[in-house]
Formats: structure tokens, C-alpha cells, sequence
């Protein structure tokens, strides 16, 4: 199941802990500094795309290391199977 992927880009400070951690999705503008999601699409104020799941977890690690916390991984998955665990039974 593809893993959709958001980023704020306006609000990104340029550190490039994204591009490092994760360079298959990830790379840093030469014009502005910022990092930019790779084969994405802008919609509204973020920029979106699907990943495969088998980099679920570099895309994790580049989302929890930002420090201005404006990557998002949405791992429907996860959130099915906590869900399911919250249930009474």
C-alpha cells in the first residue's frame, strides 16, 4: 500500500536532515536552500506524493528528524492496526 507523504515547504529552515537521512525522496534547492520533495505535488500550501512502503522507514526517520516538524508520513496501515488495538473487545 503506497505511503503518502506531505511537506510544508514555506515553513522549511534549509538544514537538510530530510535530504541526508532519506536522499531517495528528498534534495536540497540551490535556489533557496530549502529541501524539496522529490516527485511531488503542491497542493494548496504542502507538497504531496506516494512512497512504497519498503521506504517506510527512512521517510520515518527524514519526518521525526526535522526539527520544525512539517513532514508528514500518513502509514495507513499503522493507523488501522492501532485503531484496531483501542477496540473493546
Amino acid at each position: 500500500m503506497p505511503i503518502k507523504v506531505t511537506h510544508l515547504r514555506e515553513k522549511c529552515i534549509g538544514c537538510g536532515s530530510c535530504a541526508e537521512t532519506d536522499p531517495n525522496h528528498w534534495t536540497m534547492s540551490s535556489k533557496d536552500g530549502k529541501a524539496i520533495l522529490k516527485k511531488s505535488q503542491k497542493k494548496g500550501k504542502y507538497f504531496i506524493r506516494k512512497i512504497d512502503e519498503i521506504f517506510l522507514e527512512d521517510t520515518k526517520q527524514a519526518a521525526e528528524l526535522c526539527p520544525v516538524n512539517i513532514i508528514e508520513v500518513h502509514d495507513h496501515s499503522v493507523k488501522k492496526k492501532a485503531l484496531c488495538e483501542q477496540l473493546p473487545e
